[in-house]
């Protein structure tokens, strides 16, 4: 079996090529070597991946937030080989850019974004990524990402910032009061996804004005902070992948239209374009 993961800090998303048959589908929680520690990584694979798998396991593409340099790959590629339990296992591990890249130009040039729980994007050069724009995280950066969309919300929610009836309706969704939300931010672990979490509620609410111009505002800060510094960019295709611009596509592509960039493709994630782009693995050699 040839397995393909797109990963984030949220959620990884597995594919399971075999010769024959059709390919296995499993989602665990997410992968990021900053946040996980190796044996953390190695809990995740053996108890949400293995499960779902119908056979052995020869070659591995893993995509991942985090994995953007030797030390993090590393932890991932041990963390991966240990849960396996099988040293031969042929591993790739690169960034989660790439596979982004991979997957909506396969071999073309073009600009890749990302915006799903974090944010990212890089110039694409057909081979790999050879310009990326600086990934502070939620903190410093990140702007349009689920992470900074839901600290937005949060911040206007407590500060009593939006019409009082969205407010309420925030505190009957999610049935927390406003000393739960800052103790699952600031005393919980990944606390970007929690944040993340609360986008839905933005979604089902994006004719509300207020919530309409948040969305608005931060993707023209991403297309500020990580589009247009590219050298040329208008002369490129721009594809962007991720739950956020998966889900908010009508008013990305309304900002981008201001900036007159070229949007291509905008993906839930590029899984699909990953299994085309690798098929020729999908025969295991004998």
């Amino acid at each position: 079996m040839v397995l393909i993961a797109d990963s984030g800090s949220t959620k990884t998303a597995w594919l399971g090529i075999l010769p024959e048959g059709d390919p296995v589908k499993v989602r665990t929680e997410g992968i990021n070597p900053y946040y996980q520690t190796e044996a953390q990584i190695v809990n995740i694979v053996r108890e949400g991946l293995l499960p779902g798998l119908t056979g052995p396991v020869e070659r591995v593409y893993f995509y991942g937030a985090g994995c953007s340099g030797p030390e993090k790959n590393s932890v991932v590629s041990r963390a991966i080989r240990e849960a396996l339990d099988d040293d031969r296992v042929d591993l790739d591990i690169n960034s989660d850019l790439l596979g982004a890249a991979r997957g909506l130009f396969h071999e073309r040039p073009g600009i890749v974004g990302i915006l799903g729980t974090g944010a990212n994007a890089g110039m694409y050069n057909g081979e790999g990524i050879v310009k990326q724009a600086p990934s502070m995280g939620y903190v410093l950066g990140d702007e349009g990402s689920g992470a900074v969309l839901g600290k937005h919300l949060i911040g206007r929610v407590l500060r009593n910032q939006l019409p009082q009836e969205v407010i309420k309706e925030f505190y009957a969704t999610y049935q927390l009061t406003a000393k739960d939300i800052l103790n699952k931010i600031y005393q919980l672990p990944f606390p970007n996804r929690m944040l993340a979490s609360f986008v839905p509620f933005i979604h089902s609410h994006i004719a509300e004005p207020d919530l309409h111009q948040l969305v608005i505002r931060n993707f023209e800060a991403f297309f500020k902070n990580y589009i247009l510094p590219f050298t040329g960019v208008k002369s490129y295709e721009v594809n962007i992948t991720g739950s956020v611009a998966y889900y908010f596509k009508e008013q990305l592509m309304t900002t981008a239209n201001t900036y007159h960039l070229a949007i291509g493709r905008v993906s839930k994630d590029p899984l699909a374009g990953l299994q085309n782009f690798h098929k020729q693995a999908f025969v295991i050699d004998k």
